[in-house]
């Protein structure tokens, strides 16, 4: 059964972290090597703003996905620790072979426990016509609000995921995916990122046009790095997309 622990945050500079950028990356380092990654590099230099942007480079990556992870931060310890972190992400993200999964239909995983409906997913005409009745592939997640078991289909389990012999019933994608140094602290990170593309998927599809936030803040790095934009030509367009 998964648990949810307290799990309090170091301080509100480094972000909603529960250690140091520089403890996350001593941690982390050592995990690059055994999934067959290559060392940082800093690529701060590519462009002229001066922000930190560090890359993790994989040779051996899964079909339909990229081998380069990139990090950015205000400084190079949290870019260093954003890269690495997104390396060891999308890495843990991709099925394998031990991976338990089940497959049947909709109504026999349910007869099993609690089921994410497919017909839930947003499927396209396309699909669904062809989803009802249809076996696929699903793995066992845990439900945190009913605190139980729950299965998921495994094409929103699994990035990338490509079907053996279930039906592909959407395109695999990053949402929700998220690392972090604790089990809380990257299950909270999932849902902002949830929170984000949803909000930002509502404000597409209505066309958002209203006007520009003011862009002003008192917070010293928040400053600096607006300057560091502003000083490149570059302007910023604040706007508040919340849903």
């Amino acid at each position: 059964m998964l648990k949810l622990e307290r799990c309090p945050k170091v301080s509100p500079v480094t972000g909603i972290r529960t250690v140091t950028p520089e403890e996350t990356v001593r941690r982390a380092l050592p995990l690059l090597e055994k999934a067959g990654m290559k060392p940082l590099e800093e690529i701060t230099q590519l462009d002229n703003l001066g922000i930190p942007v560090f890359s993790v480079h994989r040779d051996m990556t899964a079909k339909g996905t990229f081998g380069n992870y990139n990090g950015k931060g205000a400084t190079r310890e949290q870019a260093m620790a954003s890269a690495v972190m997104e390396a060891l992400e999308r890495y843990s993200a991709e099925q394998r072979e031990d991976d338990d999964i089940v497959y049947g239909t909709f109504e026999q995983a349910s007869a099993n426990g609690l089921a994410i409906n497919p017909f839930e997913l947003n499927l396209s005409p396309n699909i669904a016509q062809y989803a009802k009745g249809a076996e696929i592939a699903w793995v066992e997640g845990f439900e945190m609000f009913r605190g139980q078991p729950v299965w998921v289909p495994a094409c929103e389990a699994f990035y990338p995921y490509y079907p053996d012999t279930d039906l592909q019933l959407t395109r695999f994608h990053t949402n929700g995916i998220a690392s972090g140094n604790t089990m809380e602290e990257a299950i909270l990170h999932a849902l902002f990122e949830l929170v984000e593309r949803d909000a930002w998927s509502i404000a597409e599809f209505n066309e958002y046009s209203d006007a520009d936030i003011e862009v002003d803040t008192e917070d010293s790095v928040s400053r600096r790095l607006l300057d560091q934009f502003e000083d490149n030509g570059i302007e910023i367009h604040l706007k508040d997309l919340t849903s």
